[in-house]
């Protein structure tokens, strides 16, 4: 027991929550952003009390009327945003992007669709762009720039990538501060 008290005060310290109840779930229960936008969780729901935390989002109906279903909570230089429910895909997509946006982070590949994976690796000399298309059916183009270390082509403009296709692009770069680095 003295485990999961430790794990608490962890949680209420980071999030500004107090942690009551961690109900089960049966169903859809609805709930709504403040600005209005609505959504729909499900699997489980968080009985959680704000102490220094801000509801962004709030369940509707049923025994956790009025609850956070989504907060946030200032913690040292920036903010934690906690998600108290199982989220649909919209929604989850729509409060993760905020989250990311909010905290400054620079989209290295804006536009790409959301079955399409990124992420960039680098070292002093070198940049690596893994793509990814998790999608079973759609082939997807997306703008980059230097050479393929799976197939050995050169990539000048764009690649596309099949569906299910991975792709390791290798690119020489000076040294640029990262907020300056410019993506294609």
């Amino acid at each position: 027991m003295a485990h999961r008290e430790t794990r608490l005060q962890g949680r209420k310290s980071v999030l500004g929550v107090q942690v009551r109840l961690e109900p089960d779930a049966v169903g859809r229960t609805p709930w709504r952003f403040g600005e209005g936008r609505r959504a729909t969780s499900s699997w489980w729901r968080e009985d959680i009390h704000l102490e220094t935390a801000v509801a962004v989002a709030t369940y509707r109906g049923g025994l956790l009327d009025g609850q956070a279903a989504v907060l946030e909570n200032a913690y040292g230089a920036g903010k934690v945003v906690y998600v108290a429910t199982l989220l649909d895909d919209e929604t989850f997509s729509s409060v993760l992007l905020g989250a990311v946006e909010s905290a400054g982070v620079e989209n290295a590949f804006d536009g790409v669709p959301a079955h399409i994976e990124c992420a960039v690796r680098r070292n002093d000399t070198t940049e690596f762009v893994f793509l990814l298309n998790h999608s079973g059916d759609v082939a997807t183009t997306v703008s980059v720039a230097g050479r393929d270390l799976l197939t050995d082509a050169a990539v000048t403009d764009n690649i596309t990538l099949a569906p299910l296709q991975a792709a390791v692009i290798q690119r020489n770069i000076r040294m640029v501060p990262p907020s300056r680095r410019q993506y294609r």
